[in-house]
Formats: C-alpha cells, sequence, structure tokens
C-alpha cells in the first residue's frame, strides 16, 4: 500500500491493476482493524508491560524534534500506554503539550478534591478539562491515571448520575496510599 501511495502521491504512472491492489489491500487492512477492535477488550497487559510501553513513548518523544512531533498525526505504538517516575522536573512534550508527571498529577487532583465544589470528581473532566486547560497531554494523562489506580495511589469509581440513567466514573487521591516500601 505503500509503494501505491507513493506513486500518487509523488505523481507516478498509476495503472488500474494498482488501483485494484490497493482497494484489495484497503479491504484486508479494513478487516484486520474490525478484528483487532473486537479484541481489544482480551488484551491484558500487567503494570510492568503498561510501563514499558509507557518509557519507549518517552524515549521516541527524546528522539524526535519539535518540529518532526508537530507534523506528526500521532505517537507511533500502543494507545494503552502506562507510566513510570520521570526522572527531574522536566517533563517530555508531545505535540506541544506537557507530559504530565506523577507527583504532578497527584498535586492537580488533591487542589480539585480540596477546593470542595462537588461531591465527586469526574475522570473525563479532570482529564480533558481541567488538566487540558493547563495544557497536559491528554492521553499520557489518562494512561498515568490507569497506572496509579493499579498501583493503589489512586482510586477510580462509578458515581450515578443525578437523575439516575447514567454512570459516571469518578477518580479521588489515596490518603492511606504508603507507597512502595523497597
Amino acid at each position: 500500500m505503500f509503494k501505491i501511495r507513493n506513486k500518487v502521491a509523488h505523481q507516478g504512472t498509476f495503472y488500474k491493476q494498482e488501483l485494484e491492489r490497493g482497494r484489495e489491500l484497503h479491504n484486508e487492512l479494513i478487516s484486520l482493524i474490525v478484528v483487532a477492535e473486537e479484541k481489544i477488550d482480551e488484551l491484558v497487559l500487567n503494570i510492568e508491560e503498561k510501563e514499558a510501553i509507557y518509557q519507549a513513548s518517552i524515549n521516541a518523544l527524546a528522539n524526535k524534534d519539535n518540529d518532526e512531533l508537530e507534523n506528526q498525526s500521532k505517537l507511533p505504538g500502543l494507545k494503552l500506554i502506562g507510566k513510570i517516575e520521570l526522572s527531574g522536573t522536566a517533563n517530555k512534550v508531545f505535540r506541544g503539550h506537557p507530559v504530565i508527571t506523577e507527583q504532578e498529577l497527584i498535586e492537580e487532583l488533591e487542589k480539585v478534591e480540596s477546593a470542595g465544589n462537588n461531591k465527586f470528581v469526574g475522570l473525563k473532566w479532570f482529564v480533558t478539562e481541567y488538566l487540558a486547560e493547563k495544557s497536559y497531554s491528554i492521553g499520557f494523562s489518562y494512561s498515568l491515571l490507569n497506572i496509579l489506580a493499579e498501583r493503589g495511589r489512586i482510586d477510580l469509581y462509578d458515581v450515578d448520575s443525578f437523575d439516575g440513567s447514567y454512570t459516571i466514573k469518578a477518580v479521588k487521591s489515596n490518603h492511606e496510599y504508603k507507597g512502595d516500601e523497597s
């Protein structure tokens, strides 16, 4: 498909048989994606695997310059990524958005909790409104929250909507968390 794409993109001679082959490859690709989407819930990664994927993503960011990142449509690799401690306070940047550290995320969550404006902190609101307003990368923020929940550092729980017609995923810090004793 890449070879066919290059012929079209670079105004090369393009034959009918290549168009037909491109359509075949397109249909095969769509089939693969549909099967993968159907099986996505079967994918189970342990925390070490999530952290390794996250670190590989951070390393990929470190090896790209800002122009290359700005022109990149997405970070290569899996959507499901974890988070490990980043050294120092300097965040890596993904498409112009800083990647939030564990400490920063916990501090931001505790700020929202201590404001006391709501009975709970909605997960989607916290990431897509509150953290995004501070320019943090949404995808990396969700990844970190999932890892922190798995570690027991935060709690994710369900809250019924006001009228009870749907469930809201909420997040809160786990003040009883003791961390690694090692």
